[in-house]
């Protein structure tokens, strides 16, 4: 007798702690998903000239999680050439001044204010007959690449490809832009 009353305990534990996992529905209940938010961080750079190139726009930044969305809308580029483009710093990056009497500044001169690069903007796109950029790019980053350039403010943004001598120079700085937190 002992031994019917020790398993209908067994049983009815058994059945009691089913009961427990079992909803209001008569359905075993699934556990709620955590919903995880991954924060986008906003960041502008207007861009000035450099070298009498005529070059300005702005440059949009977005950062969410590993993604690099860039919106760029830049005029005064040289006509039909691509133009290296780059996030330049390592958190304390300027933009350079002139450095002589004609108002220019090499790449060795300004990378003193620049920095290093920072990340490549590749592919160049070409620029359209009148020298405009209007373009939206998505970059998918490494954890090293993204580690280079966040947080993008104390970065800038550069362009280079500027007529030298009525010469194209691809490596001379065409304008500059502080990044800052828009």
């Amino acid at each position: 007798m002992k031994r019917h009353i020790v398993v209908l305990l067994v049983l009815t534990s058994l059945a009691c702690s089913a009961c427990e996992s079992v909803g209001t529905s008569g359905t075993a209940s699934t556990p709620t998903p955590t919903v995880t938010r991954v924060l986008t961080s906003h960041y502008t750079a207007r861009l000035s000239a450099l070298n009498s190139s005529g070059v300005s726009g702005t440059v949009d930044f977005q950062v969410t999680g590993n993604v690099l969305v860039v919106k760029m809308n830049v005029t005064g580029l040289v006509p039909n050439l691509k133009h290296f483009q780059h996030i330049h710093g390592n958190g304390t990056a300027t933009c350079p001044t002139a450095t002589d009497a004609n108002g220019s500044v090499t790449l060795s001169e300004a990378q003193t204010n620049i920095g290093p690069l920072a990340f490549d903007l590749q592919p160049y796109p070409l620029t359209d007959a009148h020298g405009r950029l209007h373009l939206t790019q998505t970059f998918t980053l490494a954890p090293d690449e993204l580690a280079n350039i966040t947080p993008l403010t104390g970065h800038v943004m550069v362009f280079h490809g500027a007529l030298n001598h009525g010469q194209y120079d691809r490596f001379l700085p065409a304008a500059c832009g502080p990044i800052l937190a828009a």
